[in-house]
């Protein structure tokens, strides 16, 4: 299998005429067009137009030689897709025809490729050769297919300008790499091992300008080269012995492309069950593990060949724990793929630190960062985090940990400067929504049956996340799960699982730029929704010192989905602790009145007033302090209809007065029996009070609507008769 597709439908006559006339007449753009489309045709033994095509492929070699030493600009573009073309028909010819046992024609053609291969990688222009990098890699794919020993060796002493010149630079040019990496081992007693160990030297091209786009070539090159290599030894082209000599020959040498070999060898082994190769692979595995694991565990000055083996340690293990058991070979490699995992996803915000560093522009950043997420690494991060994460998360929890924390503290380093606001806005959303969905994944995988031991460490991935996340159902799912750890019963109060959670609540909101904070805010927000359901595992002393002085902070935030959780984490503590009723509700109703209805969200703030006057201590009057003070507010909305629309959105058939209203005059199938009284002379007073007599019709009306749907029977029957007579003095 050759890597350009061939068709039957090519005109191979006319298109030998063509390209002979161009040829003939040294035209190079025409020719590179005719030669081009003769490099489509399929050439058999069968077929007599391969000879012929072999013939002019030579003399396209040629022609391209002269026209790119001539360094005519005009031209140049077209000479080096001519020597694209003519170096993929002499590697099809070979490959498919008896030309393979003809020496002369491989000697002919080896010098002839050798020749033109100088001029690429030593005498033309670079950035043509990495515009057009098939022409470079064409003719390596050529000499492979070639395979003589001067054809090898040749490939062997100039490998290390392939890197340089764009080997990767498209995906067919790495594709003709990775099959050139094949031929040499198809041909290693001709000198290819030599061939293939200085091939892979392209690999070791590192950008040190700190770019990912030259990473990004060399990782989906490696996919092909994986690729490649596998089926090879699957088919048989490559012998298992010579498979073999490459793993062991790869031990104790942390190379780059070391990690997408031995991925193509063990999942071969797999395929053809060979014990003895699969073996030699989880030992060449381990060695790279050990280099994997400094790097995890660096900090500091970057390393860009240690960056770029990780990737491909990462991105070739990962393939090769899908196939391996559950308790296979590779479990204990497992971990450190999940740790390099996570260490490669925390670039997200590594680069852009870096390029802030040293002084780039949020457009380079931008760029640069665009260049890592497209990456295979990145776009296979589902599939990477179901695979680290399919045993029982052998050191995953850790690194979850570690990553999130990262992630916030760089996300709230980030965010605080001006520089940051000029960054791509989607490329930075894709970015860290990557990250997250691994993060999530992982994290529902590793909890699963035993979410109850490590809720701890979910929280504080979750949360500290939450400033990046996409709205999933694994992302509902997982937040279900965690609520219902939470909410499990413990034997006593304070209990470690509840203390540990207090201890994950922020406490940097004592600044005053803490609202602005959406990093934080984010967070913030979810640990207020997953409160309520640790509440009342808490003694009142720890709820009244450690947990109402953030929640009270937050209902005064500038997002109202912030707001909107804490109060419905009042809601929770009210529910949990009716002791706290007294000492915490006057407080909570005066900042909530306050607030409304700009901040105030009235759902949660009805449940309050719900719980407390229902759930409360009997002899208390906190009832009549509270329909006092909503009567009050009513009363100021009343008088200043500007106060009723003052940061809301204003229903003109339901103003938002009308809600607080209704709450009043729910009070009074709510409160003990001994408040009712009072309660009702509150009530009789805001509805007379109105100033014209429909209006006093129309409270009236939606007082008696309130108590014909009380299901309280012992009080309905006093309370309807006092409607009634209230009627009258309207």
């Amino acid at each position: 299998v050759l890597p350009r597709d061939a068709s039957d439908d090519i005109d191979l006559e006319r298109c030998l005429r063509d390209a002979s006339i161009a040829l003939a007449s040294r035209d190079v753009p025409n020719a590179a067009r005719a030669v081009e489309a003769l490099a489509r045709g399929r050439f058999s033994p069968a077929l007599s137009h391969s000879k012929r095509a072999f013939e002019l492929a030579l003399d396209a070699c040629a022609l391209a030689m002269d026209t790119i030493r001539g360094r005519d600009i005009a031209v140049v573009a077209d000479a080096h897709g001519l020597a694209a073309s003519a170096g993929a028909i002499v590697a099809a010819v070979v490959r498919a025809t008896e030309l393979r046992a003809d020496a002369y024609a491989l000697n002919v053609a080896g010098r002839c490729v050798i020749d033109l291969l100088r001029v690429i990688a030593y005498e033309g222009d670079a950035e043509m050769s990495r515009r057009v990098s098939t022409a470079l890699t064409a003719q390596v794919l050529a000499l492979g297919a070639i395979g003589t020993l001067d054809a090898f060796a040749f490939v062997a002493s100039s490998s290390a300008a392939f890197g340089h010149r764009g080997a990767f630079e498209s995906p067919q040019s790495a594709l003709e790499y990775a099959y050139a990496c094949a031929y040499a081992l198809v041909g290693a007693q001709e000198g290819g091992m030599s061939a293939f160990g200085a091939l892979l030297e392209a690999w070791e091209t590192f950008d040190e300008g700190g770019e990912y786009a030259a990473l990004r070539r060399s990782v989906f090159a490696g996919g092909a080269l994986k690729l490649v290599l596998e089926h090879a030894v699957i088919s048989g082209a490559v012998s298992r012995l010579v498979a073999l000599d490459v793993v062991r020959g790869s031990v104790g040498h942390c190379r780059v492309a070391h990690a997408y070999v031995v991925g193509a060898m063990y999942k071969a082994s797999v395929v053809l069950r060979d014990a003895e190769l699969r073996e030699a692979c989880v030992e060449a595995f381990g060695e790279q593990s050990r280099d994997v694991v400094s790097w995890t565990t660096s900090s500091g000055r970057r390393d860009v060949a240690a960056e770029a083996r990780a990737f491909a340690f990462v991105v070739a293990m990962t393939t090769c724990l899908d196939v391996d058991e559950v308790d296979g070979t590779l479990r204990l490699v497992t971990g450190v793929v999940a740790q390099a995992a996570c260490r490669v996803l925390s670039l997200v915000h590594g680069v852009l630190l870096h390029s802030r560093a040293r002084g780039a522009s949020p457009h380079d950043a931008s760029r640069i960062l665009r260049d890592l997420i497209t990456s295979p690494l990145f776009i296979n991060a589902p599939f990477i985090a179901n695979v680290v994460s399919k045993d029982d998360g052998l050191g995953l929890s850790g690194a979850l940990v570690t990553l999130a924390s990262y992630m916030y503290d760089t996300a709230r380093d980030i965010e605080s400067s001006e520089w940051a606001n000029a960054l791509d806005e989607m490329t930075l959303i894709n970015a860290r929504s990557s990250a997250y969905e691994f993060v999530l994944l992982a994290l529902k995988n590793a909890t699963q049956g035993r979410v109850r031991a490590r809720v701890i460490e979910a929280v504080h991935v979750l949360t500290h996340m939450e400033f990046a996340r996409t709205t999933t159902v694994e992302y509902a799912q997982m937040l279900g799960t965690v609520a219902s750890a939470l909410s499990s019963p413990e034997p006593q109060l304070d209990s470690p699982t509840s203390v540990a959670f207090l201890s994950m609540l922020p406490d940097d909101i004592s600044n005053e730029f803490w609202r602005s904070d959406g990093v934080l805010s984010a967070r913030i927000h979810l640990t207020l929704r997953f409160l309520p359901f640790i509440t009342s595992k808490l003694s009142s002393e720890r709820i009244v010192h450690a947990v109402v002085p953030i929640v009270h902070a937050c209902c005064t935030h500038e997002l109202k989905h912030v707001v909107k959780a804490a109060h419905v984490a009042y809601v929770g503590i009210f529910h949990a602790r009716p002791d706290l009723h007294v000492s915490l509700f006057p407080r909570y109703l005066r900042a909530a009145l306050d607030a409304y209805p700009a901040m105030t969200p009235i759902e949660p703030f009805i449940a309050a007033v719900g719980i407390v006057t229902k759930l409360g201590d009997a002899g208390n009057d906190l009832g009549v302090v509270i329909a006092q003070e909503i009567a009050a507010k009513v009363q100021r909305m009343d008088v200043s209809p500007d106060t009723s629309s003052s940061g809301a959105a204003t229903d003109r058939l339901d103003p938002p007065v009308e809600p607080l209203r209704r709450l009043l005059f729910q009070l009074i199938t709510l409160v003990d029996f001994p408040l009712i009284t009072s309660v009702r002379d509150i009530i009789q007073r805001a509805v007379l009070e109105a100033p014209d007599r429909s209006t006093r019709a129309a409270r009236h009306r939606a007082l008696a609507f309130t108590v014909m749907r009380c299901p309280d029977y012992a009080r309905k029957p006093s309370i309807v008769d006092w409607v009634v007579a209230l009627s009258s003095k309207l």
